[in-house]
């Protein structure tokens, strides 16, 4: 799925400048693992993905929680850091590894 951006603009009318702002639509990915544990308010105690449902996800929204949390892959989080963007906390995420049988 390809992402989406909505672009929002308008003109100030003490000044006349024109402003646009952009919004991504981020898509939802299925990629809970067993492990992660919910409070009994449905919220999130300690979320843990599974590893072979993100694939190469670098971007997402997670799927069947009630929180509105945005994964950002570790490739994408260093270039955001990189280039010194800043309005965002970033926080490590748990990965389950499938287990070989």
């Amino acid at each position: 799925m390809a992402d989406k951006y909505i672009g929002v603009g308008g003109v100030s009318h003490g000044t006349n400048l024109r402003n646009v702002y952009w919004a991504m639509q981020v898509p939802a990915v299925d990629c809970l693992s067993m492990e992660t544990v919910f409070h009994l308010n449905g919220t999130v105690k300690r979320l843990v993905l599974d590893s072979d449902k993100i694939k190469a996800h670098h971007f997402f929204k997670v799927q069947g929680i009630l929180e509105p949390y945005i994964v950002v892959s570790l490739d994408a989080a260093e270039s955001f850091l990189r280039r010194s963007l800043n309005g965002f906390v970033l926080q490590k995420v748990e990965q389950a590894m499938r287990r070989e049988p």
